[in-house]
Formats: structure tokens, sequence, C-alpha cells
């Protein structure tokens, strides 16, 4: 008899817990792709560690005066190391709204560990 397996939600959940942001697009002008560095917080956020003068950083700061910021695609990848070698498990893509981290959260998130399984 099989034993029942994750459903396909739980699957994606667990490999998005151990991704890494690779690439950033934003929604106006897609064929621009932008190499990010991040993490995927313990809520499931995406975090992306952006420079002051990154193009991302400068179109969260012309839409601040909005209710959200720009849209975005974010690429991911969850890794698996086998032996001294990390391969990719899984590539995801996520689609929201880019926003700053709240001033009371960024050191946490900057220190946020990266979660390799």
């Amino acid at each position: 008899m099989r034993q029942p397996s994750p459903s396909e939600t739980e699957r994606i959940r667990s490999l998005a817990a151990t991704a890494t942001p690779t690439a950033a697009t934003l929604a106006d002008n897609p064929d621009t792709r932008f190499s990010v560095r991040g993490a995927v917080d313990h809520a499931g956020r995406v975090l992306l560690w952006v420079a002051a003068r990154h193009p991302l950083h400068e179109a969260v700061r012309e839409e601040r005066r909005t209710a959200r910021g720009p849209e975005a695609g974010v690429d991911l990848s969850a890794l698996r190391r086998v032996g001294r070698t990390s391969t990719v498990r899984a590539r995801l893509w996520c689609q929201g709204s880019l926003e700053e981290v709240p001033a009371r959260e960024r050191r946490s998130a900057a220190l946020q560990p990266p979660l390799i399984l």
C-alpha cells in the first residue's frame, strides 16, 4: 500500500521556504531582468536585498506615495546539497508588489539566515 504523499500546496510551501531569489522583473517592463539576492522569511515573504541606486529600489521610492508598491515577478531556486555540491531542486516564480521592509523589521530581515536543507 502506498503511503500518502504531501499535497501539492504543501510541497510548494516546503520548496519556497528553502528557496533563494535569483532574478526579478518589473511588471511594466518584463523584458528587463535584474539579478537579485535575498531570502524567504519565516512568514513566507520574499525579501530582496537591493542597493540604494538599484532600479528596483528606485521603483519602490517613486511609488512610495501610492498604497502599493510596483508589481514585480521574482524567480526563486530551491537548492539541495548533495555532498559538497549544491544542485537546483526546483525553480519557483512568484508575483506581487514590492514594498520597503518596515523599519522595525529591517534588522531581523537583514540577519535572516538562508535555509538550505
